[in-house]
């Protein structure tokens, strides 16, 4: 069964905001130039979405889970095509126990976060996935407001997916348009994988920078690129209605 967060009571985002929305608007323009707000989750080594996600296919809409090697789903990059899945990976996190948990709880973006329809109900992907925005990838783990997007500290344990395609390209999530997988040397990240190791490394400072050479996109994780899409989405989330219930399931 997919794993969905339930908000527990009175918890609500506000209390995980990293930058206080309205009022921090004017603030974010400049301070995030200098890189990500200060408290939001580190990005890490593995992008990977939550069960439960459901990924444009030749056949609909598909939650991750369900995907096979061999089944077609639907590419973003340079307009919609049609790409064979060649492997699936799949990581159970119990966050509650492990380490570092900033590091690897869910972050939920909202719907219409990103703009309408967009995501079109609420997505949950690790704080290093990422995602597409003005022509390059932003980690999620960046684009947290603390009210439109929010990190799931309070989730005990998540379930996380990805989907390889013989090379990096854009998947089609909840309507986002975010990465697939990625193979730079963190297989071992994964359950299926065969050794794995024991506390998942989503760190910022993992054993290995991610992304290399055959990166569909570039990856954006500071500078004024990064301060211009932050202040864009958090000015959004102050027109955004009921933002608590925009990071609930239906």
């Amino acid at each position: 069964m997919p794993e969905r967060s339930i908000m527990p009571d009175g918890f609500g985002p506000r209390r995980l905001a990293p930058i206080d929305a309205p009022s921090g608007i004017a603030r974010a323009a400049s301070s995030m130039a200098a890189g990500a707000a200060e408290d939001s989750p580190k990005p890490g080594c593995v992008p990977c979405f939550a069960a439960g996600t459901l990924i444009a296919t030749a056949q609909g809409e598909v939650p991750v889970e369900r995907l096979r090697a061999g089944d077609l789903v639907v590419t973003a990059l340079g307009g919609a095509s049609l790409q064979p899945v060649i492997w699936m990976g799949h990581s159970r996190i119990d966050v509650a126990r492990h380490r570092d948990p900033r590091a690897v709880a869910p972050v939920l973006i909202g719907t219409d976060a990103l703009g309408e329809g967009m995501p079109h109900r609420p997505l949950r992907v690790s704080p290093d996935h990422g995602i597409h925005l003005e022509g390059c990838l932003v980690p999620a783990g960046l684009l947290v407001t603390g009210t439109s997007i929010v990190q799931e500290l309070w989730c005990p344990a998540v379930t996380y997916w990805h989907v390889e395609l013989p090379a990096h390209a854009l998947l089609v999530s909840d309507g986002v348009v975010a990465e697939s997988y990625l193979d730079d040397g963190n297989r071992a990240q994964f359950d299926n994988h065969g050794i794995t190791v024991l506390f998942k490394d989503f760190s910022a400072d993992g054993p290995k920078a991610r992304r290399g050479p055959g990166a569909c996109l570039p990856v954006v994780t500071g500078g004024e690129a990064l301060g211009r899409i932050r202040a864009r989405l958090l000015s959004r989330a102050a027109g955004l209605r009921d933002a608590p219930a925009r990071l609930r399931s239906a």
